[in-house]
């Protein structure tokens, strides 16, 4: 009896600490407004302030005059990470033309860091490790193109695993469209 009362212990503390190891993560985003059930071309995304790698804040709406790229992504997606190539020749072909921000949902800062350091990406990574940031559907890869005045122009569900080929040329056409 008394084994299973330490056993019932056991797992109930192993309960609490789970939850709240889940609620103690600081958040290093916010979003300002309700998210809609879809985005569709012509909808005006809900703006979010997100920490990137480098430790500098961006808010959405201040890219505002720029071409966006804003991709919703998590490293244990293989369609997520399969698409990131397609990001790096784009960011490589447009330059300032062209703002990649790639959004890392819930995994740890160091593990994000390691993994963009390993493939030598350059485009902009934010972090939000615990979800805070919605996006439609929460499926990932999201991905949004927004023109010069803060408008989706193209919105992306889903990627081919293994192959990012197509997703760069469908990309590509939709930020020509916008550049």
């Amino acid at each position: 009896m008394k084994r299973k009362m330490i056993l019932a212990l056991a797992v109930v503390m192993a309960i609490m600490a789970f939850v709240s190891c889940g609620q103690a993560e600081e958040s290093n985003s916010r979003m300002f407004g309700e998210i809609p059930d879809e985005y569709k071309a012509g909808d005006t995304p809900v703006d979010f302030e997100v920490e990137l790698l480098s430790g500098e804040l961006v808010k959405l709406s201040d890219l505002k005059g720029k071409v966006v790229l804003l991709n919703f992504w998590f490293i244990s997606c293989p369609p997520c990470v399969a698409e990131m190539p397609a990001f790096e020749k784009l960011k490589g072909e447009y330059g300032d033309d062209l703002v990649i921000l790639a959004v890392n949902s819930r995994d740890k800062k160091e593990k994000v860091t390691e993994f963009i350091e390993e493939n030598g990406y350059t485009f902009n990574v934010g972090l939000d490790p615990a979800g805070v940031i919605k996006w439609p559907v929460g499926h990932a890869p999201y991905t949004l193109v927004i023109d010069r005045e803060g408008v989706i122009g193209y919105v992306g569900m889903g990627a081919k695993e293994d192959v990012w080929e197509p997703m760069y040329e469908e990309y590509k056409a939709e930020v020509e469209k916008l550049v």
